[in-house]
C-alpha cells in the first residue's frame, strides 16, 4: 500500500508518486481538496503521463490520526507513506501520528 498523507490537491502524487507506484491512495481531511486531486490526477492519467496501469486507489477523506490501513491491502507488504509538511508542526511528528493506526504493519515514511 502506498499513501499520500495530507494529499491536498494531489501534486506530490501527480508529479512524483504515481510515476513510481502502481497505485497511490490519497489521504486528506478536506473533501474539497480530495475532489480537486482526483480531477487533476484523472487529467494526468488521461494524457498518458504515467506508466500503463498506474492510478489512484482509495481517496480517504480523513486525517492521519484516524487512518488505519485495511489489513487485506497491506498483508505482508511494506506500507509506504508520504507525509509532507502535515506533521511538521505537530508534537511528536509523523511517528506519533501513524503509530496508532499502523502499528501492526512495517511502515516506511518519507517526510519533507
Amino acid at each position: 500500500m502506498h499513501a499520500d498523507c495530507g494529499a491536498g490537491v494531489g501534486r506530490v502524487s501527480e508529479q512524483l508518486l504515481l510515476h513510481h507506484f502502481n497505485t497511490v491512495d490519497l489521504l486528506e481531511p478536506s473533501r474539497h481538496l480530495i475532489d480537486a486531486a482526483q480531477k487533476n490526477i484523472k487529467a494526468a492519467i488521461a494524457s498518458g503521463t504515467y506508466p500503463k496501469g498506474h492510478a489512484v486507489g482509495h481517496c480517504l477523506c480523513q486525517g492521519l490520526q484516524q487512518f488505519v490501513p485495511e489489513p487485506q491491502r497491506c498483508d505482508g507488504q511494506l506500507l509506504f507513506l508520504y507525509i509532507g509538511y502535515v506533521c511538521g508542526a505537530r508534537r511528536g511528528g509523523a511517528d506519533a501520528e501513524i503509530s496508532n493506526g499502523c502499528q501492526h504493519h512495517p511502515v516506511h515514511t518519507v517526510t519533507l
